[in-house]
């Protein structure tokens, strides 16, 4: 079993013409629970909860642990690789409480509403902020073993470093990780 703590979040998408609730701990969920049991925590309005709810019970693997939240966050694109209107604007959300989450194996996210603390033999760790990455100890989390999953922009974001090598090898130092992945998308790293 692997336990998600992650955000689901409307998309919307012009092109091709997309309306759908998933976020990155949606979409995580619906991919390992093909694999394994999952729990996914989240937040979610309770208008979307009724939608998540039914996302979940198309996957008989997934079970989920809802905290209320006033208004479920969207990401308006007019193609998949354009910049998102995020609503309500990110500056201006509530941040909820914190999730808490133990077990084995975690997958945690960044999330728009709020944060989780985690605490697991093994994690995996992906920021998912293009504005406010976190370390990921820095809000109590604790791993046996960790890897971090993240882009380019984030890791000199956290680390200060332009190059992504350097950068990766700044976050195993800092984290204590076992693995540090730096995606850069098309981009070819620099050394």
């Amino acid at each position: 079993m692997i336990k998600i703590a992650g955000g689901v979040y409307i998309e919307r998408c012009l092109q091709p013409r997309w309306h759908q609730l998933f976020g990155s701990g949606g979409r995580a969920a619906v991919a390992l629970s093909t694999l394994t049991d999952v729990v996914l925590s989240t937040y979610v309005d309770a208008a979307s909860a009724r939608d998540l709810a039914a996302l979940a019970g198309s996957f008989e693997r997934i079970a989920l642990v809802t905290h209320a939240i006033p208004t479920t966050v969207s990401f308006d694109y007019v193609h998949p690789l354009s910049i998102p209107v995020i609503r309500p604007a990110v500056h201006v959300v509530d941040r909820a409480e914190p999730l808490r989450l133990e077990g084995d194996v975690l997958l945690r996210f960044g999330m728009i509403e709020g944060d989780a603390v985690v605490t697991g033999k093994r994690v995996i760790y992906d920021p998912q902020s293009a504005t406010n990455p976190a370390f990921f100890r820095a809000n109590g989390s604790s791993a046996q073993e960790l890897a971090v999953v993240l882009n380019g922009y984030e890791a000199r974001l956290l680390t200060g470093e332009s190059d992504p090598i350097a950068g990766a090898r700044a976050i195993l130092q800092k984290e204590e990780a076992e693995v540090v992945v730096v995606k850069l998308g098309a981009r070819a790293p620099t050394s």
